[in-house]
């Protein structure tokens, strides 16, 4: 190798370490190729972009007042870096012969690691879970009605034309303790055989906290406060999205994004939306560590992950 062969070697060498390309650099592209480096004082942008065109032709990368060109080499390929984001035009020419094509350059990208998570490994959180009307989740914990509170963060989705419930708590008998929606304008909280609590509120569509609270026989729904019969001691088998055991229809339509169950203010389920390793969606428990998923005949979707 030549004096001049070893000098031009290094000049290309250097525009290759510069710019994170591979490709051979022919002599009459140095002047282009360092011209596309960005210098010191400039942005520290770069996107290298690689053309495929015949060999010989002049390519030109246009993005405003920002010019970038070089010369396809032997193999029909030449490698402009791109000093901006935003929309390029770039056109190939050659014995006038000429076309154009555009290309987006992103100005970054962004991913998300945790380096921590409240789940197990495997396990993603989403925002919510969303049930149609013939979801069921139990739990197969027996709550006792008179030391329970359950609270939740739910939106209901659409109107409901007829009975729909969020969540029930069944005994034996007529023991089963149930809130959801009767109509597309009203709510209903009942326990038992006594007298249903109904509750004209407009929250369709709309995010709100439920608070039902057995320990002071209240239901707090979106700023509205209801007293309710906290029933006694009797104890009932706690399910979302469910009406009576046995029975899958109907629930409600709903965005679930939490829930919790106390027992005389200690809290013993923490649910949290998310879908398992195995891609089935549902909810986490962190207290117990245990996920449950749907048990009836419907589908459960998930949110986006958080």
């Amino acid at each position: 190798m030549s004096f001049q062969e070893e000098k031009l070697k290094e000049i290309a060498d250097a525009i290759r370490e510069k710019d994170g390309t591979t490709a051979l650099i022919l002599a009459d592209d140095f002047p282009a190729r360092i011209r596309a480096i960005p210098s010191g004082g400039g942005s520290d942008f770069a996107v290298p972009l690689a053309v495929t065109t015949d060999a010989g032709a002049l390519i030109t990368a246009v993005n405003g007042e920002i010019t970038v060109s070089g010369t396809a080499g032997e193999d029909g390929t030449a490698v402009l870096i791109l000093t901006a984001p935003g929309e390029w035009t770039v056109m190939a020419s050659l014995d006038g012969k000429e076309k154009t094509a555009g290309v987006t350059v992103k100005d970054g990208y962004e991913v998300k690691i945790k380096l921590s998570s409240r789940l197990p490994d495997g396990y993603t959180e989403v925002e919510y879970i969303q049930s149609n009307n013939l979801c069921q989740i139990d739990t197969n914990y027996k709550v006792v009605f008179n030391k329970t509170r359950i609270v939740m963060d739910i939106e209901q989705i659409g109107e409901q034309s007829s009975s729909a419930f969020i969540f029930q708590a069944a005994a034996s008998g007529s023991y089963q303790c149930y809130i959801g929606r009767s109509s597309d304008t009203r709510w209903f909280y009942k326990f038992g055989t006594s007298a249903s609590v109904y509750m004209d509120l407009d929250i369709v569509d709309k995010r709100v906290i439920i608070d039902c609270d057995f320990t002071k026989s209240t239901l707090f729904i979106d700023g509205h406060n209801y007293s309710i019969y906290k029933g006694s001691q009797t104890t009932g088998i706690f399910s979302w999205f469910r009406r009576s055991p046995g029975t899958y229809s109907p629930s409600m339509l709903a965005k679930m994004y939490s829930a919790q169950i106390y027992d005389v203010g200690v809290l013993l389920f923490d649910f949290v939306p998310c879908i398992n390793p195995g891609g089935a969606v549902g909810l986490y428990e962190l207290v117990n560590g245990k996920f449950y998923t749907d048990a009836g005949q419907g589908t459960l979707t998930a949110g986006p992950a958080v």
